[in-house]
């Protein structure tokens, strides 16, 4: 496995400040494979840019109108410049695979080729490194908006491919100097966990003025992550299974899942957009030795208003109704132990 290194510092694994430099020291551990092949399709890579990335597009859910985020990403004019903040990480050596389409359960999987990913952590397998390092110009708030963007990507999101299916689901660890915000510890049992992070998603709402227009469920715990995601894979092809077929000049109510979408009667895309992003999130969680499976419903624009559905052979069909994914969440919810954490605003 090949990992990109971030811009050097001195004295790394240092918490204290320096200089006016304050630096965290951060480990990130991936609960599910993360699917990050580069150039080469066999080979996996990680590339911290593609975190900070990450870390950016989450924290546009506390800062919807871009106010603070050129400050603290940076950007191309004069007034914002570089970054409040950089990544540095040493180079650990992953164990890694070639063939991402073997992996299970392959509901989520299908119709990927041959291509590289990290294998998850767990037992002895050390979590990746890394620190952030703040420049002396940071504030206070500035820093607990980066913290809170980690916090969110660790929460919802994930590293690499079909991430919101599942694969690379990532938990972050961070330590900072005394007084500093941090990451907060969470339960390792799933009501001490939902508790925990529906009191911080509370938090962020009153903190930066957000609504979460949001369902959150959680499902029962299992051995292993396999497992967790068998226990949203099922559930889903079996709903999505009697809904592949149109109704009158509506495309299949399955095509709400995401673009596109290959079915018997042929490949669905937008009209002008090949691809339209799932509104359902699937992540897997690990509290302590067991895994829960996690789907978030953030309703999001299906595609551009006016926009339809092309099908084969020039077809053209209505967009179905975005109450498909509601029933969908509705039937998740009444299954054997799962359970709500966060209700649609």
């Amino acid at each position: 496995m090949t990992v990109r290194r971030s811009a050097r510092w001195a004295e790394a694994g240092r918490t204290e400040t320096k200089s006016g430099i304050i630096r965290y020291q951060c480990s990130l551990r991936l609960t599910t494979p993360a699917i990050v092949a580069g150039f080469d399709q066999t080979r996996a890579e990680l590339h911290w840019a593609a975190i900070r990335g990450n870390v950016r597009r989450f924290h546009r859910l506390i800062d919807p109108g871009l106010a603070a985020e050129p400050r603290i990403f940076g950007g191309t004019t004069r007034e914002t410049g570089q970054s409040l903040w950089l990544l540095r990480s040493a180079e650990p050596t992953l164990a890694s695979g070639e063939d991402a389409s073997k992996l299970a359960p392959k509901y989520f999987t299908w119709p990927l080729s041959k291509r590289g990913y990290v294998r998850p952590h767990g037992g002895t397998t050390p979590p990746i490194p890394f620190d952030i390092i703040f420049r002396p110009e940071a504030k206070e708030s500035d820093r607990r908006r980066v913290r809170d963007a980690f916090w969110l990507w660790s929460l919802w999101g994930g590293l690499g491919a079909r991430t919101r299916r599942g694969f690379g689901s990532v938990s972050v660890e961070m330590v900072g100097p005394p007084g500093e915000p941090t990451i907060p510890a969470m339960p390792a049992d799933v009501d001490g966990w939902r508790a925990a992070a529906a009191r911080e998603l509370e938090s962020l709402a009153t903190r930066y003025g957000v609504k979460w227009q949001c369902r959150w469920l959680i499902g029962p715990p299992r051995l292993r992550w396999e497992e967790a995601l068998a226990g949203v894979a099922g559930p889903m092809a079996e709903f999505r299974g009697y809904r592949n077929r149109p109704d009158g000049g509506t495309a299949p109510d399955t095509v709400r899942f995401g673009l596109p979408v290959k079915l018997g009667i042929g490949t669905f895309t937008g009209e002008k957009h090949d691809r339209s992003a799932s509104s359902v999130w699937i992540r897997v969680i690990r509290l302590g030795a067991r895994y829960c499976a996690s789907v978030v419903y953030m309703p999001t624009p299906f595609l551009p208003r006016g926009e339809r559905v092309a099908g084969a052979n020039q077809t053209r069909w209505d967009v179905p109704p975005e109450g498909v994914l509601t029933k969908f969440m509705d039937e998740l919810a009444t299954a054997p132990g799962w359970q709500e954490v966060v209700a649609l605003g």
